[in-house]
C-alpha cells in the first residue's frame, strides 16, 4: 500500500491487498455494527465509513460496502435503521473516479454508486487520518472508525533493500526486454517492475501485465542459457479492463475503444 506520507493513515486505516486484509477489514465492520447496536446513541462514527481512492479497488469497496449494509445489515439490525444512519463516503484526489477509463464510464460509475446512496468525493484530498476521523484538506472533518485505503500501491518492500534503481512506486527500473539495466541476466516483472509501455509512459500494475511479464521473462532466460541471441523487446498486449461496481452494475473498456456499461 502506498500511503504517500499522509499523517496517520498506515496506522489508522485499512489496507486491502490481501486476504488477510480483507478479512480484517470485514471482522472489523461487522464489530462496529455490532458495537452501534448496543450503543445506538453514540454510533454516527461507527457507521461511517471513509474509502480513499476512487480507482478501481476504491469503487469495488465502496459498491460492495453500500450492498452488505442495504442488503445484508439492514435486515440482520433492523432497530439501527441502516438505510438512513450508515454513510459511505468515496474519497477520490482527482476530477473522476475510474482514471484509466472512459469519461462517460467513469461517470456510470458514479452515478451507480450514487444510486446505492455512497457519498462520492472528487476533486478532495485527505490531509490526515486518526482512529476516530479523517480531515480532509481544507479542513473538513469526518467522524469516523473505519478508513480503507484504496489510494495506490507500491512495489514491495524487499526491492527497497536491492541497491537498484527504482522510479515512480519504487518499481524497478526495466529496459524493453525487461532486464534490469546493468544486470544482463536479471529480469523484474509484474508489480516490481517499472516496465515501460513503449509510448513515453509505463504499464500499469494489473493482472495481464504480470501474467505477460513473467512469460516473456521465462523466454528471455531460455534465450540466454540456450545462447539463442540478443534480448527481445517485451510488447504487452492490452486485453481492456473491467471494474464491478456492484450487483448487475460494472464498465469495461476494451482496446478497440468499444465501451460498455451495464
Amino acid at each position: 500500500t502506498n500511503y504517500f506520507g499522509v499523517p496517520g493513515a498506515s496506522e489508522n486505516s485499512f489496507p486491502l491487498y490481501s486476504l488477510a486484509d480483507a478479512l480484517t477489514l470485514r471482522n472489523h465492520l461487522l464489530a462496529r455494527v455490532e458495537w452501534a447496536h448496543a450503543h445506538p446513541d453514540q454510533a454516527d462514527a461507527a457507521l461511517t465509513w471513509v474509502i480513499v481512492g476512487g480507482g478501481p479497488t476504491g469503487v469495488e469497496v465502496a459498491g460492495a460496502l453500500a450492498e452488505l449494509v442495504h442488503h445484508v445489515l439492514r435486515k440482520d439490525f433492523p432497530d439501527l435503521d441502516l438505510d438512513r444512519r450508515a454513510r459511505i463516503v468515496l474519497v477520490e484526489l482527482a476530477d473522476r473516479l475510474l482514471t484509466p477509463f472512459d469519461p462517460k464510464l467513469s461517470a456510470n460509475a458514479r452515478h451507480s454508486l450514487e444510486q446505492r446512496n455512497v457519498e462520492v468525493r472528487l476533486d478532495q484530498q485527505v490531509e490526515s487520518a486518526a482512529s476516530d476521523a479523517v480531515v480532509l484538506a481544507g479542513g473538513e472533518r469526518i467522524p469516523t472508525e473505519t478508513v480503507v485505503w484504496a489510494a495506490g500501491v507500491r512495489a514491495n518492500a524487499l526491492v527497497d533493500v536491492l541497491g537498484l534503481e527504482q522510479g515512480a512506486g519504487g518499481r524497478i527500473v526495466v529496459d524493453e526486454s525487461l532486464a534490469v539495466p546493468g544486470h544482463p541476466n536479471v529480469y523484474a516483472v509484474g508489480d516490481v517492475a517499472l516496465i515501460p509501455d513503449g509510448d513515453g509512459a509505463t504499464l500499469p500494475g494489473v493482472a495481464q501485465v504480470a501474467i505477460q511479464s513473467g512469460r516473456h521473462a521465462a523466454g528471455q532466460l531460455k534465450r540466454t542459457l540456450g545462447r539463442a541471441g540478443p534480448p527481445k523487446p517485451f510488447h504487452y498486449k492490452d486485453k481492456g479492463i473491467m471494474a464491478t461496481i456492484g450487483r448487475r452494475a460494472a464498465v469495461a473498456q476494451f482496446p478497440n475503444g468499444l465501451t460498455l456499461k451495464g
